[in-house]
Parts: C-alpha cells; structure tokens; sequence
C-alpha cells in the first residue's frame, strides 16, 4: 500500500509526496504550477522531499523572479 503526503507552504498547497512501491523513497507530484520544476523528483526521506518541493515553489515566485532581474548584467 502507498502512503501519500500533502506538501504546503504557509497554507498553500503544493503538491504531494507520495510512497514509491517496493523501495524506501518519495516522489514528488506537483499541484501547484509554481513547483512543475520538482514534478515527478525523487528523494529517500519526506524531509528530504519536502524540502525540494518547497524550494521549487520558492524559486517559482514573483518575488524569486524579481531578484533575478536585479542581479548585475555579465560583463564581456
């Protein structure tokens, strides 16, 4: 039998970590747009996945995308 999780941030829900069958992991199933970039990852422990999950969902924000027009330009 699978065991699942629900993976949230503050109250908004981000997907769900969910038991792999036969091996002693996690994997990751996005519920949330915002953290697309951790669908279907795979980590040994649900702290292991909660944490890649959340810093998908953190990257993915408005605020992340902002800091990142901010950084300087490269110089040639």
């Amino acid at each position: 039998m699978r065991t699942s999780k629900i993976i949230e941030w503050n109250g908004e829900f981000i997907g769900t970590a969910v038991t792999l069958q036969g091996t002693q992991g996690w994997r990751f199933v996005s519920a949330n747009h915002r953290a697309d970039g951790a669908n279907g990852r795979v980590a040994a422990t649900l702290g292991e996945m909660q944490a890649v999950a959340r810093r998908a969902f953190l990257m993915a924000s408005p605020v992340a995308e902002g800091l990142q027009d901010l950084a300087p330009a490269p110089r040639h």
